[in-house]
């Protein structure tokens, strides 16, 4: 007997074998019945049983099932007066691009006379059409060239002498009794299915469901809808619906909430039973005769917002319908990406040139006008600032540097031609939420460049966007953006769920701003892991200062100059702890090289002396120019930068730590505000350099180095303080594998490690993270790597700080151990950090929501035994 199901409730759907047999589209009727939504009467057999079995037993099989969809019904199969039409889907087990169906089956000569009593003749011959030409193409194997030639011939004569075309010509063999023509379907179904030998080993079934009609008397109604909208995720059904006699509209399409209230509350819950089964948007076809509803088909929507997404899954765990932990674990990182950056709208660009393309360095949209140095960008700023005019501008150039800092942050996204993902321009871009790209194919003319070939002027608009899941494009044009909520879109929401299994991992941001700190913590962040305190000597003016501290040869200026340099630090460091509201803030000395301060050219230069007189007024241009071209090197990330600075010149560390000690006692004095500040030394090589910038030293016959703790004895006694009135942690930074093999020695003076590991991968592999791109497609290509080394962590990089961590511990059992390169965003990468152990994770604010999600997936995954 041939295996067959009836499309009812009590069938075992949770059966992997059943879904197997019944198919896609069969399987997806199952659930649905199971569920209790009124799904079109049908029945499901088994194509496997069709071909093994005789004849009479499928004969018998099919009429078992013929009078299952009778009773369900009241209509006869075959019966002119009461007429059971029947859809059949062929149903694989695995989805394909169409599910062949044949529709209308049972149509014949005196079912077609008695419906065009009630119905338009025409309508009920164009369902005859569509019927033979379903029959001719997926049952009987006629290609579709053969039925567009019969329609030509018969395109002004109307369906019905279309139906007497068919009958005469490709389909003169047509059965016209309904149950010949449902045997000869079935078996034509199954010869054509097998006919293509990939089919062989993929199970599939044929699902034949009753077709709805209508009559005069009570008009069919067929719509489509999705159960929300599927941009903004609001709750609302979304769709449209029309009368129809047959397959034929008799009426205008109407939005579906002009339906009867009582049909739209039934729809209200179909989709609401469908999304908390599904936990996503899903869009219902359906059908209405004679005031009863039958589904159709429902379906997954591929393209739908993110927000939508996140939307019902929120709605669902608060209505306790899944859990936390199901609601956490079904956002994936990537997707939460699209919830967090603004977007272009595609409107907007119409006819505009684009340009694709590039690395992604930064995600998000923005549209502005393109300036080619940062002189030409703030100038332009400025005058629109008052002028009241558009101050959306974009920087443009070959790569940035310490001194562009102050246009990326102004700015609204940064486009460079040099470097890769990890480059300079990148990097601070990522940590201002700001787009970047880094496109090669840019040349560079006087006023004007052209990008991909086009040209772009000095002063044109741009717009550029940067998504996860496709290539950089840039508009040669202004465009219209959209914007993220993260308060409305859910992520708020989700973050805070997901923190429930970080489990004592911190999550901080690598951020230096207020505006940075603010993002951060909006978006979840438990502190501040890394500030980059080179950031702050490009603000406003203050690269004029560091430049006159670097070469005055005068003591008392020198000592002024650093004094004004503790006043804007320690105002920016009570900005930070205020903001930060009593979360940990770890702030870097100065890691960027001496080099980065320079003029890069004459024109710096006379911009340098004008701003400095008094330097000018104790040398000559020359004299300057000779002071500063002894500070120029050749590898400079490799040279005069991090603790080698602290100790050539301690008064500069001596400065920045009393900085610190001084915004935090006042922010916990006078603003009541809890302050825990963490110190941390970069560049670190050896235990020597550890201790001495720690602990300072006596110098015989010179000015002793003080050491942080040097500085804080010093605070202590000018404040009046007995007692030290918060804790402060100092660390070290682990970016070399020097620092990574004398880890025992430094535990011994650092309370945390943070593995810078841009600088780590780099010198471990003798990398330069700006330059790899000329050979990072080849070593992708041909396997050597899997993907770019600045992104995900080598094995020998890995091993470094596997050693690191063990022999740190070992001498001191609770070092705090984290990462802080532009790696920490990465799911894979905090999956690594979660297995040997580290605290927390630091990245740029903007992967803040992505570090919380991955830690809270990686960690349900551990304790869930995956």
């Amino acid at each position: 007997m041939a295996a067959i199901y009836h499309i009812q409730k009590g069938l075992p759907i949770e059966d992997q074998q059943l879904k197997e047999k019944a198919g896609i589209i069969g399987y997806s009727m199952l659930e649905q019945a199971a569920l209790d939504i009124p799904v079109s009467p049908g029945f499901i057999i088994e194509l496997s049983t069709v071909q093994s079995s005789e004849q009479r037993q499928i004969r018998r099989a099919l009429d078992e099932g013929i009078q299952f969809i009778e009773k369900q019904t009241s209509r006869k199969f075959g019966d002119a007066g009461s007429p059971l039409l029947l859809k059949i889907w062929l149903s694989p087990s695995l989805i394909v691009e169409t599910f062949p169906q044949v529709r209308y089956l049972g149509l014949n000569q005196p079912i077609l006379d008695s419906l065009s009593a009630s119905v338009a003749p025409d309508h009920v011959y164009q369902a005859y059409v569509t019927f033979m030409e379903d029959y001719a193409i997926f049952s009987q194997g006629i290609a579709q060239e053969e039925i567009e030639k019969v329609r030509e011939s018969s395109a002004q004569a109307g369906p019905k002498a279309l139906c007497e075309q068919f009958l005469t010509g490709v389909l003169k063999d047509f059965p016209q009794n309904p149950y010949a023509q449902l045997e000869s379907t079935v078996y034509g179904l199954l010869k054509q299915y097998h006919a293509d030998p990939m089919n062989q080993d993929i199970p599939a079934a044929l699902v034949i469901q009753y077709v709805p009609h209508g009559d005069a008397s009570s008009p069919l109604l067929r719509g489509t809808f999705t159960t929300r909208n599927i941009k903004t995720g609001e709750p609302q059904l979304d769709g449209k619906f029309a009368k129809c006699e047959l397959l034929v509209p008799s009426g205008e399409e109407q939005s579906i909430d002009q339906l009867d209230t009582a049909l739209l509350d039934e729809l209200d819950v179909i989709a609401g039973t469908l999304e908390g089964f599904h936990l996503d948007v899903r869009q219902v076809k359906f059908q209405v005769e004679n005031g009863k509803l039958y589904v159709t088909r429902e379906k997954l929507v591929e393209r739908k917002s993110m927000a939508t997404k996140l939307r019902i899954l929120s709605e669902l765990q608060n209505e306790n319908q899944i859990s936390a932990e199901e609601y956490v674990s079904s956002i994936t990182p990537k997707e939460m990406n699209s919830l967090l950056y603004s977007t272009i709208n595609s409107k907007s660009v119409e006819g505009l040139t684009i340009v694709r393309g590039g690395i992604a360095g930064s995600l998000g949209a923005t549209s502005g006008q393109v300036y080619f140095s940062t002189k030409n960008l703030l100038e332009a700023y400025w005058k629109a600032k008052s002028e009241d005019g558009d101050t959306n501008l974009i920087l443009l150039k070959k790569s940035t540097y310490a001194e562009d800092v102050q246009a990326v942050e102004i700015g609204c996204g940064v486009i460079s031609s040099e470097g890769g993902y990890t480059s300079h321009a990148p990097i601070v871009a990522r940590s201002l939420g700001k787009p970047a790209i880094v496109y090669p194919d840019i040349s560079y003319h006087d006023g004007y460049v052209t990008i991909g070939g086009h040209k772009v002027n000095e002063g044109d608009y741009v717009s550029m966007e940067i998504v996860s899941t496709e290539e950089p494009s840039v508009y040669l044009g202004k465009a219209e953006l959209e914007y993220p909520d993260i308060e409305k879109n859910g992520v708020k929401d989700l973050l805070e769920k997901a923190k429930q299994f970080a489990m004592g991992i911190k999550i901080l941001a690598n951020a230096d701003t207020p505006d940075e700190s603010r993002q951060a913590k909006l978006l979840g962040a438990d502190g501040i892991g890394l500030c980059r305190t080179e950031h702050m000597f490009h603000r406003h003016k203050r690269i004029y200062t560091f430049r006159d501290l670097l070469i005055t040869r005068n003591a008392e200026r020198k000592k002024n100059i650093l004094n004004e340099i503790k006043t804007f630090l320690t105002d920016d460091f009570k900005e930070l702890f205020e903001v930060m509201e009593g979360r940990p803030i770890t702030i870097r000395l100065l890691d960027a090289p001496l080099h980065e301060f320079l003029p890069t050219n004459e024109e710096e230069l006379e911009e340098t002396m004008k701003q400095l007189p008094e330097l000018s007024s104790e040398q000559s241009k020359e004299e300057i120019r000779q002071s500063f071209l002894r500070l120029e090197e050749t590898n400079p990330m490799l040279g005069h930068r991090g603790c080698r600075v602290g100790i050539s010149s301690p008064e500069i560390y001596d400065v920045m730590t009393a900085s610190i000690l001084e915004a935090a006692l006042e922010v916990k004095t006078k603003k009541n505000i809890d302050v825990q500040p963490g110190i941390m030394i970069p560049l670190i090589m050896s235990k020597e350099e550890m201790y001495l910038i720690k602990n300072g030293q006596i110098m015989e016959g010179k000015e002793s180095v003080k050491g942080i703790i040097g500085v804080i004895r010093e605070f202590m006694k000018n404040s009046g303080l007995k007692r030290q009135p918060f804790d402060v942690k100092i660390g070290a930074m682990i970016e070399l594998p020097a620092a990574a093999l004398s880890a025992a020695d430094i535990a011994k003076q650092a309370e945390f490690f943070s593995f810078g590991t841009n600088d780590l991968t780099q010198t471990t592999m003798g990398l330069s993270r700006d330059d790899i791109n000329s050979f990072l497609p080849a070593y992708t290509e041909m396997d050597v790597w899997k993907s770019d080394p600045f992104q995900n962590l080598l094995d020998p990089v890995k091993k470094l700080i596997d050693q690191a961590i063990q022999d740190g511990r070992q001498v001191r059992p609770d070092l705090d151990v984290g990462i802080c390169g532009e790696h920490g965003a990465n799911p894979k990468v905090i999956k690594y950090c979660l297995e040997i152990g580290m605290n927390y994770i630091s990245c740029s604010p903007f992967g803040i929501p992505i570090a919380i999600l991955a830690v809270a997936q990686s960690n349900l995954k551990r304790v869930n035994g995956n």
